[in-house]
């Protein structure tokens, strides 16, 4: 974590009631119904890592990225059909990620988020084994959930999407088409 505080738009932290450590990348402040607000996304891993930009392609050499499929939570039933499709996907070839947002509202300090973080932590790992999938589970805080899914998926990534397939547009079938205007492949399972 000591690497990370060097970072001119990184602050470190401690979760409260929590032995993790969280980092949180700063936006610019913006100005909301006379209030100043600071976006801000809150990456929550045990293991926390600053990623910059792509993959760089340099000609004349083979490529040593992975794919990883990137399973959104949605609900906990639709998120389980879409572990195990995500499972089928990979095969054993490409590792599978759970991204669940939490998101925290703004009466609230972004590091005490509504939920505690241990309990964010066993409900999704259960959710994973009762999939029988071989995942990580990323948990993120965030203010704004598609903000935070779009800076958790990697660029061009293959995304799983549990939901129920209405005539009109949901809530999960908007964010898939906006996850495919950025350029992921989305995989919307029922």
């Amino acid at each position: 974590m000591e690497a990370l505080k060097n970072r001119p738009l990184l602050e470190t932290a401690q979760v409260t009631h929590s032995s993790l450590d969280v980092a949180v990348l700063l936006g610019r402040a913006k100005e909301t119904r006379g209030e100043s607000k600071m976006p801000a996304v809150l990456t929550y891993d045990r293991t926390p890592v600053l990623q910059t930009g792509g993959p760089t392609v340099v000609p004349g050499q083979t490529s040593n990225a992975s794919l990883e499929i990137v399973v959104i939570h949605t609900k906990p039933s639709e998120t389980l059909s879409a572990l195990k499709m995500a499972a089928k996907l990979a095969s054993g070839l490409a590792p599978v990620r759970l991204l669940a947002v939490q998101v925290v509202p703004y009466p609230l300090d972004l590091y005490a988020p509504p939920v505690s973080t241990q309990f964010l932590e066993s409900h999704f790992a259960e959710l994973v084994s009762q999939a029988t999938v071989n995942a990580t589970v990323d948990i993120r805080l965030g203010r704004d959930a598609g903000d935070v899914i779009e800076s958790g998926v990697g660029p061009h990534s293959v995304v799983v999407i549990g939901g129920r397939r209405r005539w009109w547009p949901t809530a999960t079938m908007r964010l898939a088409r906006r996850l495919e205007r950025l350029g992921h492949q989305v995989v919307f399972t029922n």
